[in-house]
């Protein structure tokens, strides 16, 4: 997990590959541990950790973190501009509020 920028009180950080499918429950624990509030997921379904989407909604789900997918397809603009600047505001307003945010 590599923190990006501190935007107001929040902080936006990264990771670089998806979580391994024998570490997911210590990668999400170390997620809450960070103080991360929301997850943002731009894999799409075939890059997930391995068992799905329906498995990292239901880890956040159970570390009381809030989740979003969004998926983009790697080295590709996204299809719609309008969707995704509004996902981009909407995640720069929750940092200015200081909330915490994941993407992958």
């Amino acid at each position: 997990i590599y923190h990006v920028s501190s935007i107001g009180q929040g902080r936006l950080y990264v990771m670089a590959k998806p979580f391994s499918v024998e570490l997911i429950n210590d990668e999400f624990d170390a997620i809450k541990t960070f103080g991360i509030s929301r997850v943002v997921s731009l894999l799409k379904g075939s890059e997930t950790y391995g068992a799905g989407s329906i498995d990292e909604i239901q880890h956040c789900h159970n570390r009381g973190i809030d989740f979003i997918q969004y998926a983009a397809f790697d080295r590709c603009v996204p299809t719609s501009s309008d969707n995704f600047l509004a996902l981009v505001q909407f995640l720069y307003d929750e940092l200015l509020e200081g909330k915490t945010c994941f993407v992958l």
